[in-house]
């Protein structure tokens, strides 16, 4: 996350898209609950609000909140017009029939294991991955072409072998998905899938960079070679359980798979090389644009990844319109973007920890780094600082669904954080490399293990020191008290440096 703050910052933060940005957050949240006639219905009110008060009340003030109203009719309009494409065409209705049906399916996302608990107590594992249904056959009926969302749950491992937007054909069964899922049905396929096409050009390339990079790092022991693919792509499938577990007990999850800070070293780095190279503001905007949509492709359009994504590209957009770049408004203008693009991510957490660490590190951190200034080494308060700010802000949200609190993070992320970008860098390096000479690969992967070896070695020593994490309650009630606790000692903190500042000499 340094990386990306590094890049952007240049200021202080802007704010005035902070409250619109939250406005539209918090309406496509509380909209994806609604039927879609009440969340046009309410995106109809809030812009006619919206439209009036900007245009009766001629105040700063007014034109904010005009603008946060605004913005929230559009959450609503895009979570009302999704929940209806989604009840549209048959597959609701054959999923609450529980139809036995054969689909053809457009993969959208990479298939993942998923083990399961049996009622008696034996697990097994099936392979789940979010799919578009683009036809639809009900046995003994006609086909039907729909573009239906579907879950889908296989049991063979041939599965794996799918890419997002290959099509397959299946047969299998309807379900109806859980509350809350913005999909049409669940789909229990029975036997193999039937390919009936090959992945985009796009997603070729992808899984050719994926495959090689697996093969790279195939000779690397479980710890580094999982966590190396991890950061560069987002394929933690050689991941050991319990290492996992360590990284979420020390608070380095972040680092289990690609996020936003990954993406911004890669920039970073692009960037140094373009000026290097003499290329002017345009020509490294270009340079740039081309690395994130790279990047994004080859580790799959997950939440993180899409807004770091989108923040990159809109970082690159202030350079080459030779602006200065601000890093805050652009965290927003993602979080607005993203949020209309797909509604489901104001419910992820994963996008809300993305998108909440960043922004502590644009308002938090800076303040706090300064105060570390006074008593520490600059090198030291800015190391520091980071890791404190992102810990204060999201340890609220953590406990919410994890149900501990590390108290670990702190001096786990100070001490990972330097390995971070040699380990993303040298990973992203073996990535390109391999699919033209595995040979070398494998050697640059020996180098990003290193720093690897580190992050595995902090991860599980802090795990293991008594008191590292402490269990907590879950839900929101757990969140505001360990806010409530946070804040009281914020606030404690300054009263106490406050009365040292003014204790006479």
């Amino acid at each position: 996350m340094t990386a990306e703050v590094g890049l952007l910052v240049g200021e202080r933060p802007d704010l005035r898209l902070l409250l619109p940005a939250a406005a539209a957050w918090l309406a496509a949240m509380i909209a994806l609950g609604w039927s879609p006639g009440r969340g046009l219905f309410a995106a109809a009110v809030l812009a006619a609000t919206g439209a009036l008060t900007g245009l009766r009340v001629r105040r700063a003030w007014a034109l904010t909140v005009a603008a946060a109203t605004l913005c929230a009719a559009g959450s609503c309009a895009a979570v009302a017009l999704r929940l209806a494409a989604i009840e549209r065409g048959p597959v609701p209705a054959l999923a609450h029939a529980r139809a036995k049906v054969t689909l053809d399916l457009v993969v959208g996302a990479d298939p993942r294991l998923l083990p399961l608990v049996g009622a008696h107590g034996g697990s097994r594992s099936v392979v789940v991955f979010p799919a578009k249904a683009v036809s639809v056959t009900p046995d003994g009926g006609a086909t039907t072409r729909v573009r239906s969302p579907v879950f889908v749950l296989a049991a063979g491992r041939d599965w794996l072998e799918v890419q997002p937007s290959q099509h397959v054909v299946a047969s299998g069964r309807l379900g109806v998905p859980q509350p809350g899922e913005f999909e049409s049905a669940t789909f229990d396929a029975n036997g193999s899938p039937v390919s009936i096409g090959s992945p985009s050009p796009l997603q070729r390339v992808a899984g050719v960079v994926r495959s090689g990079l697996r093969d790279a790092t195939a000779p690397l022991p479980d710890g580094p070679g999982g966590l190396l693919p991890g950061l560069v792509d987002g394929d933690t499938s050689r991941l050991p359980p319990d290492l996992v577990a360590d990284f979420k007990t020390t608070g380095l999850t972040h680092l289990v798979a690609v996020s936003g800070a990954n993406v911004a070293i890669v920039l970073g780095a692009v960037l140094m090389l373009a000026r290097w190279l003499g290329l002017r503001s345009r020509g490294q905007a270009l340079v740039g644009a081309l690395a994130i949509v790279g990047f994004v492709v080859v580790a799959r359009p997950q939440p993180s990844v899409l807004r770091a994504g989108v923040m990159g590209l809109v970082a690159v957009l202030a350079l080459a319109a030779g602006r200065r770049r601000r890093a805050l408004p652009a965290l927003c203008a993602a979080v607005l973007l993203l949020v209309y693009i797909d509604p489901t991510l104001a419910r992820s957490i994963g996008f809300a920890l993305s998108a909440l660490a960043t922004g502590a590190l644009l308002v938090v951190a800076p303040p706090l780094r300064e105060r570390f200034a006074r008593r520490m080494p600059r090198w030291l308060a800015e190391a520091l600082a980071v890791p404190t700010a992102a810990t204060l802000v999201c340890s609220p949200l953590i406990a919410s669904f994890a149900g501990q609190v590390s108290l670990a993070a702190v001096p786990a992320n100070l001490l990972a954080e330097p390995a971070v970008a040699p380990a993303t860098v040298l990973g992203v390096v073996t990535a390109g490399v391999a699919p033209w000479w595995t040979t070398g690969a494998r050697w640059i992967a020996q180098l990003a293990a290193l720093p690897c070896v580190w992050l595995v070695w902090v991860a599980r020593t802090f795990a293991r020191l008594p008191g590292a994490a402490v269990t907590w309650p879950t839900g929101a009630v757990g969140a505001a008290e360990l806010a409530l606790v946070v804040l009281v000692f914020v606030l404690g903190l300054r009263l106490l440096a406050r009365a040292r500042g003014t204790r006479p000499s």
